[in-house]
């Protein structure tokens, strides 16, 4: 991310910040005025707070950022910047390289060019390592009902294949929370769907928080995950696995990776002596008995979405009705969802979709990008509509026009009309953006049959420009996720209210 100083990375503080939050990678390069002028008392320069501090936005962005860097010495800043990048890989959080404008076409030594960047990542204490695996293969053994938990930091920390490694080869029952939704291939026998507490899958909650074994990894519990702290597994049968540290029972190692503890653990564990208790996962595109001329409701709908999806794709889902519904759908293997339940800003996802269909399209790869959002939030972003059909890009943007927020009116209990929108013609939005209408179509559906029949027309999934949907439902129809947790907010706010 490339931003102006000032005014350009405040306008952007806040997808640093939920890039920082959601613990994903990302470079942000600034351009700050010339070294040459900052002394200057004569007059003040623009994108300024007109006090002659030139590090006061820069230090905004510290806490939200895993290093800064000013380049300011060309001999040091071939080295400065392979540091910067280092720590942006290793601890996949955002940061920030300052750029003053007389910097940028300095000459540098480009030897470092030569090799590849040292990407690797810290090395366990190798005695603590081996005390935390044999608590962890000991409490493993002896357990009758073990299972796996997979959460966030192992979504984040690029340890795909040995995770899967361990899943597939354990077979022990998989688990996962809204916040590392699609990264287990959910076509697995040992797949047993979605945790989150009171808002898990029908019977989940049961299975996780009797077992008395579950290996937690990468665990981050918040609010949204854990419904308010519904979710309650036994302390004395979880084992957790950060990105730094191991926890068993009331001990913590330290300095044992994630990167090294989880394929040394593949190594060492046998699991021909692990008691296995199958789990039958609960049916999440099973199909609900109703009329082709029936309005379009969440129940419905994001069952429905898992039987047009194909291996591959990429899901974007905004907050709100969005990020709650896809938790029931099931993802076909190899996609990936793009879904920020912790930072948890609106209007990110069709940037987010913008993103990710450009570098599918960069990759020259197949895959197709798929964003479902609420008419709300699109209202806040739906410009970058224009940079999708500048680039040619192939997304599907399925808007959910129920008249404004109704997450804030299902969490609220409230009809207040400051939830409302005023209603856009959604569709004209393409001929704004592409006035001879040559990358881009529009739809609009309102009953099932209708969504239905444009999901099977044969001319709709292969279509390579943008494809709008306006998708009308009910103002009040919520997905049964978000009713979930609707009702435990209700009945806290009850309680504290003494009634």
């Amino acid at each position: 991310m490339v931003t102006t100083g000032g005014v350009g990375e405040l306008s952007a503080i806040n997808a640093h910040a939920g890039a920082y939050s959601e613990q994903t990678a990302v470079i942000h390069i600034v351009g700050s005025p010339a070294l040459s002028i900052r002394g200057n008392k004569q007059f003040q320069m623009h994108h300024t707070l007109g006090d002659n501090d030139y590090d006061v936005v820069k230090n905004i962005f510290k806490p939200v950022s895993a290093e800064q860097v000013t380049l300011m010495d060309a001999s040091r800043a071939p080295g400065e910047i392979d540091h910067i990048l280092q720590t942006c890989w290793v601890s996949s959080r955002p940061v920030y390289i300052d750029i003053p404008a007389d910097m940028a076409n300095k000459v540098v030594d480009g030897s470092r060019l030569l090799s590849p960047l040292s990407l690797s990542f810290p090395s366990s204490d190798t005695q603590q390592q081996d005390e935390a695996l044999a608590a962890l293969l000991s409490k493993l053994i002896a357990a009758q009902n073990p299972c796996i938990l997979v959460d966030m930091g192992a979504a984040r920390q690029r340890i795909d294949r040995a995770v899967h490694e361990l899943v597939s080869n354990s077979r022990l029952p998989t688990f996962v929370t809204p916040l590392a939704q699609g990264f287990i291939n959910e076509s697995l026998p040992s797949f047993g769907g979605l945790y989150a507490g009171s808002g898990s899958h029908p019977g989940v909650q049961e299975y996780v928080e009797r077992s008395d074994f579950v290996l937690h990894i990468g665990p981050l519990d918040t609010d949204v995950t854990t419904y308010l702290g519904s979710a309650s597994i036994r302390r004395t049968a979880v084992v957790k696995l950060f990105t730094d540290e191991v926890q068993i029972d009331d001990k913590v190692y330290s300095s044992v990776y994630l990167h090294s503890f989880v394929p040394t653990l593949l190594k060492r564990a046998d699991f021909s002596r692990t008691s296995i208790k199958p789990f039958v996962a609960p049916t999440v595109n099973g199909t609900i008995a109703t009329k082709d001329n029936d309005p379009i409701t969440h129940a419905w709908l994001w069952p429905y979405i898992g039987s047009w999806l194909r291996p591959g794709d990429i899901v974007s889902t905004d907050t709100g009705t969005a990020s709650f519904g896809i938790f029931d759908t099931k993802l076909p293997p190899d996609s990936m969802l793009i879904n920020i339940s912790l930072w948890a800003s609106i209007g990110y996802s069709l940037p987010s979709a913008q993103g990710a269909a450009l570098a599918a399209q960069d990759a020259k790869t197949r895959r197709r990008t798929i964003l479902f959002q609420g008419d709300g939030s699109f209202q806040l972003t739906c410009q970058e509509i224009s940079t999708m059909i500048k680039h040619r890009l192939q997304v599907f943007i399925f808007i959910i026009c129920n008249n404004g927020y109704t997450i804030e009116r299902a969490v609220h209990e409230t009809t207040e009309n400051y939830n409302d929108i005023l209603n856009w013609n959604y569709k004209e939005l393409l001929r704004v953006f592409d006035r001879e209408s040559k990358h881009s179509r529009a739809f609009e559906v309102h009953t099932q049959g209708e969504f239905k029949d444009l999901l099977a027309d044969e001319k709709f999934s292969p279509y390579g420009g943008v494809q709008l949907v306006e998708v009308y439902m009910p103002e009040l129809d919520i997905p049964q996720p978000l009713k979930k947790l609707a009702e435990v907010i209700t009945a806290r706010q009850r309680a504290a209210a003494g009634r």
